[in-house]
């Protein structure tokens, strides 16, 4: 790499091509024997590119074998990287035999490109983390062929772990491939995927794989364009569902049976500990008046989620205080974020204010808000720490910021406590929970109204047990 990347860059761990010095076409071969001799560098990542460079960097790479990940970005304002149109790249993850992470962010995700990566991930990979994720519209991009071939290299994988492709046209019969793949993988953890036009049989299949896979912890589905009764029936499967540990869910409308089977889901589901909701800008079909509020009373029964995001774009501030009065009541959630128009209206963060008076266990809150000045004409959303810039209300910021540093300063209290009790002190043999509780409540405010689950102290979080 002399001349392309310096001695102490091929001493180090981490390569960035696009941060160095134009690449020539007389250097490529060059740097395609430095990659193959390099035994420190594990991870490479690789800006838009021109041809020559994707190939050198290709034939560079099935020869190394101390890179670990592989990061390729394209500029969307500038020239195409080569990496994303074609085969160079499933070329370079089929002959590569150490890698273990991949990440693509493109424009467009192209068809061919898409095709050789299934197939590299067929034919055997080393790969445990793959992500492509193309900013395209729902319209373009790779369609269901590419979909059943990705369902395919799913099945026969052995190593993979994490998945995550958006930016195609996958509609149902990449949704019957996929669910069939997720009912025979016994590896996967977290897979996210974008489905389009799916019908409710399609939906009925995907839960039910959900249900019978045994080993997915973690899952995030963006349905653009769906018949609301197959989103109805991938969430009636998370009922039951005693594995999933994090859900998300994008949609392009939430109509009233979405609405309430979703709810009855977050109030029956167990073992969920994330949650993450979104209804698209821009979204076609109906959006249920009461979506929000089903979710708030869900909140007040659930006790087993530790985090969730709620994002809505109509202006409702019903629902910012219908979900402050749930905060009230939850003794689990750790963080929790919304993001709406009306989310950072003055009532709206009174009113959460006077849920952190009560609630000691949230330690993270983030409202999210578009605002736009009468006198600018635009949009402007300025977000500082989590908090979006407003006219007014600084007294209930100040009193909300307050209650978040109280909430975390008892955490580290109960997380000292709890390192006593492991370590056989006199305080793990006090007898029963009662005595531990009255020792805990000296350290919480008299607004309080609730303590945190009695096994709180034993992990340093909430779980789903009740106190």
């Amino acid at each position: 790499m002399w001349g392309i990347l310096s001695e102490s860059d091929v001493a180090g761990e981490h390569v960035d091509v696009a941060a160095k010095k134009r690449v020539e076409f007389e250097e490529c071969a060059e740097l395609a024997a430095a990659l193959a001799t390099s035994f420190s560098v594990s991870a490479l990542k690789v800006w838009t590119c021109p041809a020559h460079l994707a190939v050198a960097i290709t034939a560079g790479l099935g020869r190394n074998s101390s890179v670990r990940s592989l990061s390729v970005s394209e500029n969307l304002f500038s020239e195409t990287c080569v990496f994303t149109h074609g085969a160079l790249l499933g070329t370079a993850l089929k002959n590569n035999c150490t890698l273990e992470s991949f990440d693509m962010f493109c424009r467009d995700v192209q068809s061919d490109c898409a095709l050789a990566m299934a197939d590299a991930l067929q034919k055997g990979s080393t790969l445990k983390d793959f992500q492509v994720r193309g900013a395209s519209f729902f319209a373009r991009g790779p369609d269901d062929a590419t979909g059943v071939a990705l369902a395919e290299a799913l099945k026969r994988n052995p190593t993979m772990q994490s998945f995550e492709f958006h930016g195609g046209r996958f509609s149902n019969q990449s949704g019957d491939a996929m669910a069939e793949a997720l009912k025979t993988n016994v590896v996967l953890q977290s897979f996210r995927f974008e489905f389009g036009e799916l019908v409710k049989e399609t939906g009925i299949a995907l839960g039910d794989a959900l249900q019978a896979n045994s080993s997915l912890e973690s899952v995030h589905l963006d349905f653009r364009g769906c018949d609301p009764e197959a989103t109805v029936a991938f969430v009636e499967a998370i009922k039951e569902n005693s594995k999933l540990k994090s859900l998300g869910l994008c949609l392009d409308a939430c109509g009233a049976e979405t609405g309430k089977a979703l709810a009855e889901a977050l109030t029956e589901n167990s073992t969920l500990q994330s949650f993450d909701f979104g209804i698209r800008y821009g979204g076609v079909g109906p959006i249920s008046d009461g979506i929000g509020l089903a979710l708030a009373e869900a909140l007040k029964e659930n006790r087993s989620l530790h985090s969730v995001h709620i994002s809505m774009p109509e202006e409702d501030f019903q629902t910012g205080l219908a979900l402050a009065e749930a905060l009230k009541g939850n003794s689990t959630l750790l963080s929790f974020s919304f993001f709406n128009n009306d989310a950072y209206s003055t009532i709206v963060r009174r009113a959460m204010a006077s849920a952190l008076e009560q609630n000691v266990m949230v330690r993270s809150l983030h409202l999210y808000a578009s605002i736009t000045p009468p006198e600018s004409g635009y949009s402007l959303n300025r977000v500082m720490g989590g908090w979006v810039e407003a006219e007014g209300g600084a007294d209930d910021d100040q009193a909300i910021k307050m209650a978040l540093a109280r909430n975390r300063e008892l955490h580290r209290t109960w997380s000292a406590v709890s390192a006593l009790r492991s370590r056989g002190s006199g305080f793990g043999c006090l007898h029963g929970w009662r005595l531990q509780r009255a020792v805990i409540g000296f350290f919480m405010p008299s607004s309080c109204t609730h303590f945190p689950p009695a096994d709180a102290l034993d992990r340093g979080a909430p779980t789903a047990r009740a106190a």
